[in-house]
């Protein structure tokens, strides 16, 4: 079964997980770079639900 949600980014590899925030608290946390599009997968495909705005210090 495909996980419901996933983060992803133009340089990096897409994160999936079943928890929305899960994946909000890893990107923000900085547990994972390079991720700024997260989707949410229904009706048979992957649709934006939201862009983080990440900045690196």
């Amino acid at each position: 079964m495909t996980k419901r949600f996933r983060a992803c980014g133009q340089i990096a590899n897409s994160v999936y997980s079943d928890s929305k925030e899960e994946l909000i608290k890893k990107v923000v946390g900085k547990e994972v770079f390079g991720l700024d599009i997260l989707q949410e997968y229904r009706n048979g495909r992957w649709t934006t639900i939201g862009k983080f705005n990440v900045h690196i210090d």
